[in-house]
C-alpha cells in the first residue's frame, strides 16, 4: 500500500508498471484517464508491452472485447485491466474479489465526489474496490483540498481507524484532529475546514509516502530534483482590453449583471460571476437567446479579441515551431483555431467535443508535422496527455481554470522528463489585473498545501 505525489511528468506510468512486476500480481487494474490508454502519448499501453511483456486489456461496455474484459477481471483472469474514472465510478466493485494489485492514476480525481468515493471505500455495507496491493498517484494528490487525503487514507490503509490514525472511521473526527476549521452556516457540523494544523504531519506518518519533485530535493537519488531542464522561462505580457469588455467586468463585478446588445448577462453566484469575467477578458462574447428564455455566451469567429490578437503574433514569430496554446474556454478554442487557420496556421482544438480517436489522430498529426497549433482546452488536456511535449516546447495561456489543479496540471503536459529542453511560457494577462490577481491567489494555495504534502528529507 502507498501514496506516490509524484509531480507530474515524473513517469507514474512506469513506476505502476515496475510495481506491478516487483508485487508478482497477477490480476491488475489501472484507473486512468481516457488519455494515457493509448501508446502516441506517455499511456500505459505501451509501457506494459515493454515492461510486463504482456497486451493490456481495456475495460467498457461499448465493445464485445470491453464486455469480455469486464467478465475475465471479475473471474480472476490474470493481466492488467485499464478502466476510466468515468467508469469506474459508475461500476458495483463488491464482487470483484480477485484483483491483487489496484492502481489509481490521477487519483485526485476520484477522492471529492460522492460517488466516485462510494466506488472505492463501499457504501451500505458493500465493499468498494478490493484489492491485496493499492497504490494512490497524482502530482496532486489531494487537489485543491487537504481533507481529500482522508479517502485515500481510508482506501489504501482502512485498518488504521481510530482516533488519531490516519485513516479514522470518522470523516469529521478526522477533520477536527488534523484541520484548523473557521465557523460556516452552510456546513453540516458549522465547519468550514482548512488546512493541516501541523504541516507535514499525516505524510509523515503514512506506512509508504514517496515523492518526487522536478526542481527540488526529494529524496538521495535527487538531491536537485529530476528534471535537468531549467526552469520555463515565463514571460508575462499585459493585454489592453477592449472599452467594451472593461464595462462589462465592471459590471459584473458590481452587481452581477451587465448589458450586450440589450441583453442581459446575469451572474447569480460569485463562482458564475468569475466564469463570466475570464470569458469576457478572453474577447467580446455574443449572448444568443436559449429556448428556456436564458441567453448562452457565445464567441462569433470574427469576435474582437485583442489576447487572441497577441497570440496570433507570437506564434508568427515562431518560424515555423509548433506551439500548444491553453484556454479555460472550449468555445473561445473554437474560435482560437479557426482564427489561426485563417491566418495560414495549421491548428486543430483538443477539447471534450473532439471525441478520443480524433484526439489520437490528431496528436499523430502534429507530432509529424502537419500542424503547428494545438489549442488546448485545460480540462480535457491538461490531465495525463504526454504527447506534447515530444515536438513541442512554447506555450501560450490565453487564460487560467478556476481549479487550479488543472492548471498544475497542464504546467506539466511540456515541462516533463523526456521533453525537448526548456519550456517557453508565454501568460497573456488582462490590463485590469484579473488574470494576475488569480495568479497569485493560485500561488498562496499552493504554497500551503505543498507545506502539507512534502515530507522532510535527511540531509
Amino acid at each position: 500500500m502507498g501514496a506516490l505525489a509524484l509531480d507530474p511528468g515524473s513517469g507514474k506510468t512506469a513506476a505502476a508498471c515496475f510495481a506491478i512486476q516487483r508485487s508478482g500480481a497477477e490480476v491488475s487494474l489501472v484507473v486512468a484517464p481516457q488519455g494515457t490508454h493509448r501508446g502516441d502519448g506517455d499511456g500505459y499501453e505501451w509501457h506494459v508491452r515493454e515492461i510486463l511483456g504482456q497486451q493490456v486489456r481495456f475495460l467498457n461496455n461499448g465493445t464485445k472485447s470491453g464486455r469480455e474484459a469486464f467478465s475475465d477481471l471479475e473471474f480472476g483472469v490474470p493481466g492488467v485491466y485499464l478502466i476510466t474514472p468515468q467508469l469506474f465510478t459508475r461500476t458495483d466493485w463488491s464482487g470483484f474479489t480477485s484483483i491483487d494489485m489496484a492502481v489509481l492514476d490521477e487519483c485526485h480525481l476520484l477522492l471529492q465526489g460522492r460517488k466516485s468515493r462510494r466506488a472505492l471505500l463501499g457504501f451500505r455495507g458493500k465493499p468498494g474496490l478490493q484489492a491485496r496491493y493499492r497504490i494512490g498517484m497524482s502530482g496532486t494528490p489531494v487537489r485543491n483540498k487537504f481533507g481529500n487525503w482522508w479517502t485515500l487514507m481510508r482506501w489504501l490503509w482502512p485498518e488504521r481507524d481510530g482516533y488519531g490514525e490516519i485513516a479514522d472511521r470518522s470523516e469529521y473526527r478526522w477533520k477536527d484532529y488534523r484541520m484548523t476549521s473557521v465557523y460556516s452556516h452552510f456546513a453540516n457540523n458549522g465547519k468550514d475546514y482548512q488546512d493541516e494544523k501541523v504541516p507535514g504531519l499525516l505524510v509523515s506518518e503514512m506506512p509508504v509516502y514517496i515523492q518526487h519533485f522536478r526542481r527540488k530535493k526529494c529524496c538521495e537519488f535527487h538531491p536537485n530534483g529530476f528534471l535537468a531542464a531549467d526552469e520555463p522561462q515565463v514571460i508575462k505580457e499585459r493585454i489592453d482590453l477592449l472599452p467594451e469588455q472593461k464595462r462589462v467586468i465592471r459590471d459584473l463585478e458590481k452587481q452581477s449583471l451587465a448589458w450586450l446588445d440589450e441583453n442581459p448577462l446575469i451572474a447569480e453566484l460569485p463562482v458564475t460571476t468569475q466564469l463570466r469575467i475570464r470569458q469576457v477578458t478572453l474577447g467580446v462574447p455574443t449572448l444568443v437567446p436559449t429556448e428556456d428564455g436564458d441567453v448562452s455566451v457565445e464567441f462569433a469567429e470574427d469576435c474582437k479579441s485583442p489576447k487572441l490578437d497577441r497570440a496570433l503574433e507570437i506564434v508568427g514569430e515562431m518560424d515555423g515551431d509548433p506551439v500548444v496554446v491553453f484556454t479555460s474556454s472550449q468555445r473561445f478554442a473554437r474560435v482560437a483555431a479557426a482564427r489561426f487557420n485563417a491566418e495560414g496556421f495549421s491548428a486543430f482544438e483538443w477539447s471534450g467535443k473532439v471525441s478520443q480517436r480524433e484526439r489520437d489522430d490528431l496528436m499523430r498529426r502534429f507530432q509529424s508535422g502537419e500542424f503547428q497549433v494545438a489549442v488546448v482546452v485545460l480540462a480535457a488536456g491538461g490531465t495525463g496527455v504526454g504527447g506534447f511535449s515530444k515536438v513541442c516546447s512554447t506555450e501560450i495561456w490565453l487564460d487560467r481554470d478556476l481549479d487550479n489543479t488543472t492548471n498544475i496540471q497542464a504546467e506539466s503536459r511540456l515541462d516533463r522528463l523526456g521533453a525537448l529542453g526548456q519550456v517557453q511560457r508565454f501568460l497573456l494577462l488582462d490590463s485590469e489585473g484579473r488574470d494576475e490577481g488569480r495568479l497569485s491567489k493560485e500561488l498562496e494555495a499552493r504554497l500551503k498545501l505543498n507545506e502539507s504534502n512534502r515530507k522532510e528529507v535527511a540531509a
